[in-house]
Parts: C-alpha cells; structure tokens; sequence
C-alpha cells in the first residue's frame, strides 16, 4: 500500500503543463522489490490517484517516460529521497527535477558546472543545486539528446524565480521552487 502527502501542485508559466511534488510516507519495512519497480509502482499509483483513472507508465526508447491510456500525456519523473516530483503535459515535452539539499555538492562543482558557469553565476549552496537541478531538468526535456552533459548544457542566469539555460544556442526558461530542504526545477 501506498501512503503520499502532496506537497505542491501548480502550473508551470512556462508551458501547459501541471507539476505535482508528493512526499512518500510509506514505511520502509512496507516497500518490497528493487528500489526501481517500488518508485515505478509509486509513481503509476500517484498518477492514476490523481488523474482519477487507472494508467500505465510507458518509456520511450531514450528512456523518457509517457501515458497512451487513457489518454495520451507527456510526463516527466524525478526523485530524491522521499520527494517524488511528477511535471504532466497534454502537448509539450517537459522536464522536471527534484534534489535535496546536499551539504558537499561545493567540493563537487567541477563534476556538473561548466567554466562559464563558475564564472558567471554567483556560486552559493542554492545556485549550485539550481544548476545541478536545471541541468537534470532541461536533460530530460530534451530526452538526453545532448552531446556533452556539463558542457552542452549551460545556466545562463538565475533570477529569484526563472532560471535561464541555454543549449545548443537555445534559450530554455525553467521555473523554480526552493526550500530549506529542497529545489524544484521545471522546464
């Protein structure tokens, strides 16, 4: 059985889409298989929750997930501990990321951020995970189609609400949401 408190529910300014955070309550000892067919198992549940109808979770050959029953819909997945954020579009490709807060991601900027980025964007704990965030966003909007992940993908700003990224001389505006705990990037 599956136990989640939603968190947020919004519409993203930037596309048709909704985006839906939830918190996972379900007790460890009550989740069994892999770590992946539970969230899988999860996520179907969430959705057919709210969407009011039993669905089922296809994966493209890029490995980007989609709904064809009953209806069809564009759906991107994101996970971090116990927070799964869920972004859905009847028309547009979307991309949605989740990441707690980590206190070591400053040791580990190079791993992800490009030089343009550590030049440019002033690099505090937030932005750092906003850059991670946007980057994973913005991958799965584009269904991996990108040459280089650090580098292809470039944060070209951070306001206190958008976060603009640029890939392959594209501008891409991304949403935002940030606790104490957490950000939220949606495309």
């Amino acid at each position: 059985m599956h136990s989640y408190k939603k968190i947020h529910e919004f519409y993203s300014e930037n596309s048709d889409s909704k985006v839906l955070l939830v918190e996972d309550l379900t007790e460890m000892e009550l989740k069994s298989g892999s770590k992946q067919e539970y969230q899988r198992a999860f996520v179907k549940h969430c959705l057919s929750e709210y969407l009011g109808e039993e669905i089922t979770v296809f994966h493209k050959e890029s490995g980007a997930p989609f709904i064809t029953q009953p209806r069809r819909l564009q759906i991107s997945i994101s996970h971090s501990k116990n927070l799964f954020s869920i972004q859905i579009s009847k028309n547009q490709l979307v991309g949605v990321d989740v990441q707690g807060f980590k206190k070591d991601l400053m040791k580990s900027k190079e791993y992800f951020a490009n030089e343009k980025e550590l030049g440019d964007i002033e690099l505090t704990e937030l932005n750092l995970h906003l850059i991670w965030s946007a980057k994973e966003a913005i991958y799965k909007l584009l269904e991996g189609d990108i040459d280089q992940y650090k580098e292809g993908i470039t944060v070209k700003k951070i306001s206190d609400k958008e976060i603009w990224v640029e890939v392959n001389a594209k501008t891409y505006k991304c949403g935002y949401l940030a606790t104490n705990e957490y950000v939220l990037v949606y495309s």
